[in-house]
Parts: structure tokens; C-alpha cells; sequence
């Protein structure tokens, strides 16, 4: 292989590690946004509710963390 392929290969390859790390953070998210829906399905929507602002709360503060403002 020569030295281009070699190096987008390892580029490819840092791209996936990079995506999997993101998606790992965001699967607690996403249990929980499923847990929201079971709960609306079985029409508990105070308790959805409830969660839901949590889970929104913890999104904010994670693109805040993940995404400073620059200015």
C-alpha cells in the first residue's frame, strides 16, 4: 500500500474512533428518550413530561460543553 492510501486509511480510521466516542456519549440520552416514549405510550405524560425537561436540560448543557460560544 502505498504511503497515500496508508495515510487516508489512518485518517478514515480516526474519523470512525471519533463518531463512536460521540455516539457512546449520546446512547444514555437516547435510553432515555426511549424510556420518555414507553412512558407516553402507556399515557403518563406528567412523568414523561418530567423526564423530558430533565433530558433537555442535559442536552443543553452538553452542546454548551461540546460547543462553546465563540465569543
Amino acid at each position: 500500500m502505498d504511503d497515500t492510501n496508508e495515510r487516508e486509511r489512518w485518517r478514515l480510521e480516526a474519523r470512525v474512533d471519533k463518531l463512536a466516542a460521540e455516539l457512546d456519549e449520546l446512547r444514555p440520552m437516547v435510553a432515555t428518550l426511549e424510556e420518555v416514549f414507553a412512558l407516553r405510550q402507556r399515557g403518563l405524560f406528567k412523568e414523561a413530561g418530567a423526564i423530558l425537561d430533565d433530558l433537555q436540560r442535559n442536552w443543553v448543557a452538553y452542546m454548551r460543553d461540546r460547543y462553546p460560544d465563540p465569543r
